[in-house]
């Protein structure tokens, strides 16, 4: 098989897995069933619970209504900014619906118990260094700006080209608001490269460079095989539940023809995902260095050794 061909027949499959994983993402069944176990979970007073169950709702199936419990566990919690943002994000899809003033007074409740949080990068910081709060990357817009953040202590790091990294932690309460000013870390020793000009490109690189595509197309084929595998033992754990004494439900023949042709998928995938990557990897090692390389190889039904070089 040609490589077009190839990459062709890989990146179907790819839209297939591509297709089954968004279709599995949204869920509004299970969202609902999450939904009603946070109101129980506020029933019960466990604030925590209900917002876990709140936001794994929300992913699995986004609704404004979810977005303004998950905000009032939030603020119940003390996690004012974080409850502020998603009575926001409800208050922006609900243009012409009752609720909207309701989410309204809710934001107007909570934003003067707002923390504030304003960092600042020293004058002089050499170029390419980066801040990030708590893991998270800011961008040079939000440096120098007052930004509501959740009382509690957080992490401010700084990093930069070839300096030290730094970081910094700063305690803030409800109410309260915090101006920090950071500093790239001091330079490192300057390391010289002892490594040498590169040979100018040779048939090696050639071959070097076409084991490599090779390789990586390989490699898609194996994870696209394992993904329909597991799809397939999924369609047939419904079958199995669908299908009693022989006699199957829409929904177990509907499963039992999907996990005919993710099985059919999976495995000519596999099977050219592990040929492709052997290929790769010999022709990889052979541009590297001179004389003969073996590799195994995988078919449908069929094994050997694949032998490249010069004799």
């Amino acid at each position: 098989m040609r490589l077009g061909s190839a990459i062709g027949a890989l990146a179907g499959a790819l839209l297939l897995v591509a297709g089954e994983q968004a279709a599995l993402a949204r869920d509004p069944a299970a969202a609902e069933a999450l939904f009603r176990a946070g109101r129980a979970a506020i029933a019960r007073g466990d604030w925590a619970s209900a917002c876990d169950q709140f936001a794994e709702s929300q992913r699995l199936d986004p609704a404004p209504g979810t977005l303004i419990n998950l905000g009032d566990c939030k603020v119940h919690l003390g996690l004012l900014a974080s409850g502020w943002a998603s009575y926001h994000e409800a208050a922006d899809n609900l243009a012409g619906d009752a609720r909207l003033d309701m989410v309204k007074r809710k934001m107007s409740a909570v934003e003067p118990r707002l923390s504030r949080l304003t960092i600042v990068l020293a004058p002089g910081a050499p170029a390419g260094a980066t801040v990030a709060r708590d893991g998270e990357p800011l961008g040079p817009a939000s440096l120098g700006v007052a930004l509501p953040i959740d009382p509690g202590t957080h992490a401010v790091a700084v990093t930069a080209p070839g300096r030290a990294p730094r970081e910094t932690t700063v305690e803030i309460g409800e109410r309260e608001a915090k101006s920090v000013r950071v500093m790239a870390g001091e330079a490192l020793p300057e390391l010289r490269s002892q490594v040498p000009p590169s040979p100018a490109p040779g048939p090696s690189s050639a071959l070097l460079g076409t084991g490599a595509a090779i390789g990586v197309l390989g490699v898609a084929g194996l994870v696209v095989g394992a993904a329909t595998g597991v799809m397939t033992l999924q369609r047939k754990s419904v079958v199995q539940a669908q299908c009693p004494d022989q006699a199957c439900s829409p929904q177990g023949l509907q499963a039992a023809a999907d996990g005919r042709t993710l099985s059919v998928v999976s495995t000519a995938t596999f099977v050219a995902g592990a040929a492709a990557l052997g290929a790769g990897v010999a022709m990889m090692v052979l541009g590297s260095r001179s004389g003969p390389v073996v590799a195994p190889t995988l078919g449908q039904g069929s094994a050997g050794l694949l032998v490249i070089g010069t004799f």
